[in-house]
This record gives structure tokens, sequence and C-alpha cells, in this order.
């Protein structure tokens, strides 16, 4: 049962991340639209951070590389390809789908019309990775 009531919940954020950043109460952006949680984020966000660090270890741990997480590239600055390119790959755009998979875990009840967990995943000692 607590599979089937997290997948009706991330179900929900894939098809509907726009909403679900308006009803978690985050602060939107002008063009908040093209940082709002669909497939491609969540794959991106599971595979953050699966290079090598420079010393061999790392990789694929689970952990989330922070770096770049909440900014967004201007439009402006992206046209004229004007951005910071990184080592790592950046992760640019993935700060509300990293944000509302929290909420999934942390908050029994959220989304709304969503079954509600007994108990939250995070309380249930469920990890993230």
């Amino acid at each position: 049962e607590e599979v089937l009531i997290v997948k009706a919940k991330v179900r929900r954020l894939l098809n509907e991340g726009g909403a679900l950043i308006h009803e978690a109460g985050l602060a939107t952006s002008e063009e908040y639209w093209s940082s709002a949680p669909n497939a491609a984020k969540v794959l991106r966000l599971g595979f953050n951070d699966c290079l090598k660090y420079t010393d061999g270890s790392g990789g694929c741990d689970g952990c989330l590389e922070w770096n770049g997480v909440g900014g967004r590239f201007s439009r402006d600055q992206l046209e004229r390809g004007l951005f910071n390119k990184s080592d790592d790959g950046h992760n640019n755009g993935l700060g509300y789908t990293a944000t509302l998979l929290d909420l999934i875990y942390t908050d029994r009840t959220f989304p709304d019309r969503t079954p509600w967990l007994p108990s939250s995943l995070q309380q249930s000692g469920k990890s993230r990775a």
C-alpha cells in the first residue's frame, strides 16, 4: 500500500509540477515554469552526482551535489551562450524538483489530492538515497 501511495504522489509531481510549486508555497520567479519538476528533471536528479571526484572517490553515492540547484541561467545569457560552465555538469534548475521530492519524503500529507501515508517516509526510517 505504501508503494502505491508514494507512486500517486510522484505521479502528481510529474504531471502537475507547477501546481505543486504553488501548493507548497514556494517563491516563484517570472519563468518558474522552466524549472517545474518533470520526468527529465527527476532523472537528472537521480544521477546528479555520478561522476567520480578528482581523487577517484564518490560517484552515484546518493548525495545531492547542491552546486547550482537553486539557480537558473537567465534567458538572455543562454541565448548568447554566456553562462558559467563548471567541471561537474552543474545542477541548474533542479531546486523545485529536489524541494518537492523532499516534501513528499517528510510530509505524509503532501501533496493535496493524493492519499496520506500512515507516517512520512522519513518517520518510517526510509532513506532518501
